[in-house]
């Protein structure tokens, strides 16, 4: 939240065991942007925020892009706007 989002979106998640987790950001066309989490994680509630800026720091384009996280038993994929 919020999608569509200017500057930045919260991606809430929770774990209910102690997992590796991989939050990554992508473009539809399945162009890596970004790279949010990548490693341990305890159980509970976390949050990743993505700052619509790609893994060099820059600014990426207004459009829609795709999020997924995997961790130990679970994959998931939202989709958000960015509106620059």
């Amino acid at each position: 939240y919020p999608n569509p989002f200017n500057p930045a979106t919260t991606i809430p998640f929770t774990l209910h065991e102690s997992s590796d987790v991989e939050i990554t950001v992508y473009t539809l066309s399945g162009q890596l942007v970004s790279t949010l989490v990548h490693g341990p994680f305890a159980v509970g509630d976390h949050v990743a925020v993505w700052d619509g800026t790609n893994d060099a720091s820059l600014r990426v384009a207004s459009g829609v892009y795709l999020i997924t996280m995997r961790s130990n038993h679970l994959q998931s994929a939202l989709t958000v706007t960015l509106i620059r």
